[in-house]
């Protein structure tokens, strides 16, 4: 093959590759390559899909059809999660972008998804439904559009408004003829609302008679704790910023709070450094789509919903129906999102206790949790991490710097 025909392929191959894996901009990928412009990278990147029999790419939108996208997908968000719908604001006379209206702690939706066993499944839901007042509370399968009990399509518009009980292909066994453990599913939250998770976690807790014995919910080392935080408020660069300081964190700290079970649990593994660099970088540019391209959904902190939902899902807690715990994570991590996506760098020093007490620190400081909650969090570390105090603390400081 000639020389000029293989150099040529070989650069349509990259700009095709650049604009289809990376989201790169056609001007970006122009400046890379060394192109004239960006009409010769959107030719280049054409030609080798093209020359492969592949979908030629499409036209690229123009800036402001992008900021609408942007914005409507921001709008239709934060409708689901019951957020008020965010305003534009103009910051040059070219650029336009989503107002950087962060929630305030106490307005932060969040949801929550209560693994269990050692109950059937319909009887948690007749449970749950007769503890909050209410006639019905829908038993469903994995991710069903109907209820099970009483044979109702839910819409999708509906399925953030009500507690339900799924199948967990997880925990789920199939018992006496029923299924046995399963998965809560809360509605749309506000921590104006744990008193309302109190009373569904006593009802879980609660033997009732079913088939003449007395069952009551528990747990066990397969059941997970998952928290959805919604996201979608804050700028592109604090949703990266989460995320690498999550992974900063990750084994070194958020660890040593759960129990031995979770640490390199399948269903909660921490990204690798190659994976943090490559879903920051899509967070950055916007390009939730390519997401699923670079992580997956097992992971401690699982990116994958904010492109449908809105929300980061945190699945490091181990299955629990104590309400205390509960609430001290979801608080914790209501916080972290609330502090931990800013610009400003923030090192955490020491071995694993001092680390912790360092971020808790940065937690009272910059959101409105008190000491409470750091006592709560340094006790619980002693009790799953009891090695930790006595292990001399480390000198390396963890940088979370993140620009």
């Amino acid at each position: 093959m000639p020389r000029r025909t293989f150099v040529t392929e070989m650069t349509d191959r990259r700009a095709y590759e650049m604009r289809q894996l990376y989201g790169l901009s056609y001007a970006a990928i122009a400046e890379q390559l060394g192109m004239r412009g960006e009409s010769t990278a959107r030719v280049a990147a054409n030609r080798h899909a093209r020359r492969l029999g592949l979908q030629p790419l499409t036209q690229p939108m123009t800036e402001t059809q992008r900021q609408r996208r942007q914005a409507a997908g921001a709008r239709v968000a934060r409708q689901r999660w019951n957020q008020p719908t965010s305003t534009t604001v103009t910051t040059s006379p070219l650029t336009t972008e989503v107002a950087s209206t962060m929630l305030s702690m106490q307005d932060r939706t969040f949801g929550i998804e209560l693994e269990f066993t050692g109950r059937y499944k319909h009887d948690t839901a007749n449970a749950i439904a007769q503890a909050l007042g209410v006639p019905h509370i829908h038993s469903m399968g994995y991710h069903s559009l109907s209820c099970e009990t009483c044979g109702r399509h839910i819409p999708e518009s509906e399925r953030y408004s009500q507690w339900r009980v799924e199948r967990d292909g997880s925990v789920t066994q199939f018992r006496g003829g029923g299924e046995w453990g399963g998965e809560v599913v809360s509605p749309v939250l506000k921590l104006a609302d744990l008193p309302i998770v109190e009373k569904v976690l006593r009802a879980m807790r609660t033997p009732t008679e079913s088939m003449g014995h007395g069952f009551a919910a528990t747990t066990n080392r397969r059941c997970g704790l998952h928290i959805h935080v919604f996201t979608k408020d804050l700028t592109k660069t604090q949703r990266a910023n989460i995320v690498r300081r999550w992974a900063a964190l990750d084994q070194s700290v958020m660890q040593t709070l759960v129990a031995v079970s979770r640490r390199g649990n399948y269903y909660c593994m921490p990204m690798s450094s190659q994976e943090v660099d490559r879903v920051a970088f899509f967070l950055e540019n916007g390009n939730s789509a390519a997401l699923e391209t670079v992580t997956q959904k097992y992971r401690s902190l699982n990116v994958l919903p904010f492109k449908k939902i809105g929300t980061f899902e945190f699945r490091l807690h181990q299955g629990t129906l104590n309400f205390s715990k509960v609430k001290n994570w979801v608080t914790l991590l209501l916080a972290f999102v609330q502090s931990m996506g800013d610009e400003q760098e923030a090192t955490v020093e020491g071995g694993a206790v001092e680390r912790t007490e360092r971020l808790l620190d940065l937690l009272v400081e910059k959101t409105p949790v008190t000491q409470k909650l750091k006592t709560f969090w340094l006790n619980r570390q002693q009790q799953v991490s009891p090695q930790l105090r006595r292990q001399a603390a480390s000198t390396t400081p963890i940088p979370l710097e993140v620009i």
